[in-house]
Protein backbone atom coordinates (compact mmCIF):
# COMPACT_ATOMS: atom_id res chain seq x y z
CA UNK A 1 0.00 0.00 0.00
CA UNK A 2 2.95 2.15 0.24
CA UNK A 3 4.20 2.10 -3.20
CA UNK A 4 0.46 2.99 -4.69
CA UNK A 5 0.88 6.11 -2.12
CA UNK A 6 3.48 7.21 -3.43
CA UNK A 7 3.20 6.59 -7.19
CA UNK A 8 -0.37 8.08 -6.47
CA UNK A 9 1.58 11.14 -5.19
CA UNK A 10 3.98 11.54 -7.28
CA UNK A 11 7.25 10.34 -5.92
CA UNK A 12 7.51 7.04 -7.74
CA UNK A 13 6.81 6.73 -11.53
CA UNK A 14 7.36 2.98 -11.95
CA UNK A 15 7.88 -0.21 -10.19
CA UNK A 16 9.37 -3.32 -11.46
CA UNK A 17 8.44 -6.58 -9.47
CA UNK A 18 9.98 -10.39 -9.29
CA UNK A 19 7.00 -11.19 -6.96
CA UNK A 20 4.35 -13.38 -8.37
CA UNK A 21 2.07 -12.57 -5.53
CA UNK A 22 -0.18 -9.97 -6.90
CA UNK A 23 0.31 -7.80 -3.89
CA UNK A 24 0.19 -4.73 -6.19
CA UNK A 25 -2.06 -5.59 -8.16
CA UNK A 26 -4.48 -6.17 -4.80
CA UNK A 27 -3.31 -2.65 -3.76
CA UNK A 28 -5.22 -1.24 -6.34
CA UNK A 29 -2.00 0.24 -8.36
CA UNK A 30 -2.87 1.23 -11.84
CA UNK A 31 -1.02 -1.61 -14.46
CA UNK A 32 0.77 1.78 -16.14
CA UNK A 33 2.69 2.22 -13.59
CA UNK A 34 4.29 -1.56 -12.54
CA UNK A 35 6.44 -4.48 -15.17
CA UNK A 36 5.47 -8.01 -13.44
CA UNK A 37 8.47 -9.53 -14.75
CA UNK A 38 7.85 -12.75 -13.22
CA UNK A 39 4.37 -13.31 -13.90
CA UNK A 40 1.60 -12.74 -11.17
CA UNK A 41 -0.94 -15.34 -9.56
CA UNK A 42 -3.65 -13.55 -10.07
CA UNK A 43 -3.72 -13.32 -13.92
CA UNK A 44 -4.66 -15.64 -16.52
CA UNK A 45 -3.74 -14.17 -20.27
CA UNK A 46 -4.62 -15.59 -23.58
CA UNK A 47 -1.90 -17.25 -26.37
CA UNK A 48 -3.56 -15.91 -29.32
CA UNK A 49 -4.39 -12.08 -28.58
CA UNK A 50 -1.61 -11.81 -25.58
CA UNK A 51 -4.77 -9.85 -23.64
CA UNK A 52 -4.43 -10.52 -19.81
CA UNK A 53 -7.52 -10.81 -17.23
CA UNK A 54 -7.31 -10.58 -13.48
CA UNK A 55 -9.20 -13.88 -11.55
CA UNK A 56 -10.80 -13.88 -8.39
CA UNK A 57 -8.85 -16.84 -7.27
CA UNK A 58 -4.98 -17.69 -7.96
CA UNK A 59 -3.99 -19.87 -10.42
CA UNK A 60 -3.51 -23.38 -9.73
CA UNK A 61 -0.21 -23.85 -12.10
CA UNK A 62 2.70 -22.07 -12.81
CA UNK A 63 4.50 -22.44 -15.97
CA UNK A 64 2.04 -20.72 -18.41
CA UNK A 65 -0.25 -24.03 -18.81
CA UNK A 66 -3.44 -24.02 -20.25
CA UNK A 67 -6.16 -23.35 -18.17
CA UNK A 68 -8.73 -24.70 -20.51
CA UNK A 69 -10.77 -21.83 -20.73
CA UNK A 70 -11.50 -19.54 -23.98
CA UNK A 71 -10.52 -15.89 -24.44
CA UNK A 72 -12.52 -13.30 -22.50
CA UNK A 73 -11.86 -10.54 -24.84
CA UNK A 74 -15.62 -9.92 -26.57
CA UNK A 75 -16.56 -8.45 -29.22
CA UNK A 76 -18.29 -5.49 -27.36
CA UNK A 77 -15.12 -4.85 -25.48
CA UNK A 78 -12.12 -4.19 -28.82
CA UNK A 79 -15.46 -4.75 -31.61
CA UNK A 80 -14.46 -8.25 -32.26
CA UNK A 81 -13.98 -10.71 -30.16
CA UNK A 82 -10.72 -12.98 -29.69
CA UNK A 83 -12.20 -15.87 -31.34
CA UNK A 84 -9.41 -18.89 -30.84
CA UNK A 85 -7.99 -17.87 -28.26
CA UNK A 86 -7.43 -19.99 -24.69
CA UNK A 87 -6.08 -18.54 -21.45
CA UNK A 88 -3.10 -19.88 -19.25
CA UNK A 89 -1.40 -18.57 -16.48
CA UNK A 90 1.52 -16.24 -16.54
CA UNK A 91 3.86 -17.36 -14.37
CA UNK A 92 6.93 -18.04 -15.49
CA UNK A 93 9.21 -21.09 -15.13
CA UNK A 94 12.80 -21.08 -15.19
CA UNK A 95 13.26 -21.87 -18.82
CA UNK A 96 10.78 -19.31 -19.96
CA UNK A 97 11.72 -15.43 -21.19
CA UNK A 98 10.85 -12.76 -19.65
CA UNK A 99 7.60 -10.98 -20.97
CA UNK A 100 8.58 -8.71 -23.86
CA UNK A 101 6.60 -5.86 -22.95
CA UNK A 102 7.02 -5.67 -19.05
CA UNK A 103 10.59 -6.34 -19.57
CA UNK A 104 10.59 -3.31 -21.98
CA UNK A 105 9.01 -0.67 -19.47
CA UNK A 106 11.20 -2.11 -17.10
CA UNK A 107 14.32 -1.29 -19.12
CA UNK A 108 13.42 2.07 -20.10
CA UNK A 109 12.07 3.24 -16.94
CA UNK A 110 14.98 1.81 -15.28
CA UNK A 111 17.28 4.03 -18.08
CA UNK A 112 15.25 7.17 -17.35
CA UNK A 113 15.52 7.34 -13.72
CA UNK A 114 17.44 10.10 -11.76
CA UNK A 115 16.60 7.59 -8.84
CA UNK A 116 16.52 3.32 -8.29
CA UNK A 117 15.73 2.39 -5.55
CA UNK A 118 15.97 -1.76 -4.71
CA UNK A 119 13.75 -2.94 -2.00
CA UNK A 120 14.32 -6.52 -0.85
CA UNK A 121 16.29 -8.35 -3.48
CA UNK A 122 19.91 -9.19 -3.31
CA UNK A 123 20.01 -8.34 -7.34
CA UNK A 124 21.36 -12.21 -7.99
CA UNK A 125 18.58 -13.32 -10.87
CA UNK A 126 19.70 -11.67 -14.25
CA UNK A 127 18.56 -9.62 -16.10
CA UNK A 128 16.36 -8.17 -13.57
CA UNK A 129 19.37 -7.32 -10.57
CA UNK A 130 20.76 -5.28 -13.28
CA UNK A 131 18.01 -2.91 -14.40
CA UNK A 132 18.70 -0.80 -11.22
CA UNK A 133 22.33 -0.03 -12.80
CA UNK A 134 20.63 1.41 -16.46
CA UNK A 135 20.34 4.49 -15.10
CA UNK A 136 24.11 5.18 -14.14
CA UNK A 137 25.69 6.75 -17.79
CA UNK A 138 22.82 9.45 -17.41
CA UNK A 139 23.91 10.22 -14.30
CA UNK A 140 21.35 8.06 -12.00
CA UNK A 141 21.61 7.58 -8.92
CA UNK A 142 21.09 3.83 -6.51
CA UNK A 143 19.79 3.20 -3.52
CA UNK A 144 19.76 -0.27 -2.22
CA UNK A 145 17.53 -1.42 0.14
CA UNK A 146 17.84 -5.11 1.81
CA UNK A 147 18.97 -6.82 5.11
CA UNK A 148 21.58 -8.90 3.77
CA UNK A 149 24.71 -7.77 1.50
CA UNK A 150 23.59 -7.25 -2.52
CA UNK A 151 26.09 -7.92 -5.56
CA UNK A 152 25.80 -4.14 -6.26
CA UNK A 153 26.27 -2.50 -2.90
CA UNK A 154 30.00 -1.41 -4.23
CA UNK A 155 27.86 0.83 -6.84
CA UNK A 156 24.95 1.98 -4.70
CA UNK A 157 25.15 5.68 -4.01
CA UNK A 158 23.42 4.10 -0.28
CA UNK A 159 22.59 1.14 0.86
CA UNK A 160 20.23 0.77 3.85
CA UNK A 161 19.98 -2.23 5.93
CA UNK A 162 16.18 -2.71 7.04
CA UNK A 163 13.11 -3.99 6.96
CA UNK A 164 11.73 -2.27 3.60
CA UNK A 165 7.94 -2.11 5.49
CA UNK A 166 10.06 -0.08 8.29
CA UNK A 167 11.81 2.27 5.46
CA UNK A 168 8.81 2.61 3.48
CA UNK A 169 6.85 4.03 6.39
CA UNK A 170 9.53 6.96 7.51
CA UNK A 171 9.89 7.71 3.77
CA UNK A 172 5.73 8.24 3.62
CA UNK A 173 6.19 9.89 7.33
CA UNK A 174 9.00 11.60 5.90
CA UNK A 175 7.09 13.35 2.99
CA UNK A 176 3.61 13.89 4.35
CA UNK A 177 2.76 10.58 2.33
CA UNK A 178 -0.58 8.88 3.88
CA UNK A 179 -0.70 5.54 3.64
CA UNK A 180 -4.15 3.81 2.62
CA UNK A 181 -5.62 0.68 4.35
CA UNK A 182 -6.33 -2.01 2.37
CA UNK A 183 -9.57 -2.32 0.82
CA UNK A 184 -11.97 -4.97 -0.90
CA UNK A 185 -13.56 -1.89 -3.65
CA UNK A 186 -10.08 -1.02 -4.73
CA UNK A 187 -8.76 -5.20 -5.34
CA UNK A 188 -9.98 -6.03 -9.00
CA UNK A 189 -10.07 -9.42 -7.54
CA UNK A 190 -13.03 -9.03 -5.46
CA UNK A 191 -15.11 -7.60 -8.70
CA UNK A 192 -17.46 -9.26 -10.15
CA UNK A 193 -17.12 -7.59 -13.55
CA UNK A 194 -14.09 -8.45 -15.83
CA UNK A 195 -11.27 -6.51 -15.31
CA UNK A 196 -8.45 -6.71 -17.68
CA UNK A 197 -4.74 -5.90 -16.88
CA UNK A 198 -2.92 -5.54 -20.37
CA UNK A 199 -0.14 -3.15 -20.62
CA UNK A 200 -1.87 0.01 -22.61
CA UNK A 201 -0.35 0.45 -26.03
CA UNK A 202 -1.06 4.12 -25.95
CA UNK A 203 1.10 4.27 -23.02
CA UNK A 204 3.89 2.15 -23.88
CA UNK A 205 4.06 3.99 -27.24
CA UNK A 206 4.19 7.17 -24.86
CA UNK A 207 7.01 5.65 -22.94
CA UNK A 208 8.80 5.19 -25.58
CA UNK A 209 8.94 8.24 -27.49
CA UNK A 210 10.43 9.47 -24.10
CA UNK A 211 13.03 6.78 -24.00
CA UNK A 212 14.27 7.89 -27.52
CA UNK A 213 14.18 11.66 -26.61
CA UNK A 214 16.19 10.52 -23.73
CA UNK A 215 19.14 8.54 -25.12
CA UNK A 216 19.07 11.02 -27.69
CA UNK A 217 20.02 13.78 -25.00
CA UNK A 218 22.55 11.07 -23.27
CA UNK A 219 24.52 10.95 -26.59
CA UNK A 220 24.26 14.78 -26.89
CA UNK A 221 25.98 14.81 -23.72
CA UNK A 222 29.59 16.54 -24.25
CA UNK A 223 32.54 15.21 -22.44
CA UNK A 224 32.82 17.74 -20.06
CA UNK A 225 29.26 16.95 -18.71
CA UNK A 226 29.37 13.53 -18.62
CA UNK A 227 32.71 14.06 -16.66
CA UNK A 228 30.99 15.89 -14.26
CA UNK A 229 27.50 14.16 -13.94
CA UNK A 230 29.52 10.47 -13.39
CA UNK A 231 31.32 12.30 -10.44
CA UNK A 232 28.37 12.69 -8.57
CA UNK A 233 28.40 8.96 -8.35
CA UNK A 234 32.14 8.60 -7.65
CA UNK A 235 31.95 8.21 -3.50
CA UNK A 236 31.69 4.65 -1.68
CA UNK A 237 28.37 3.79 -0.65
CA UNK A 238 26.82 5.04 2.88
CA UNK A 239 25.59 2.34 4.94
CA UNK A 240 23.02 2.52 7.64
CA UNK A 241 22.25 -0.23 9.64
CA UNK A 242 18.91 0.19 11.68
Amino acid sequence: MALRALVEAGYVQYIVSQNIDGLHLRSGLNRRYISELHGNIFIEQCHTCGRQFVRSTSVESVGQKSLGIRCRLTASDVGRACRSGSLHDNVLDWEHDLPPKDLDMAIMHSTMADLNITLGTTLQIVPSGNLPLKNRKGGGKLVICNLQPTKHDSKANLVISSYVDAILSKVCKCLGVEISEYTESSDPTTHSSLVEWTIPLNHVNTIKSQFRAHLKETVGCSPKRKKARGAVNAPASSKINN
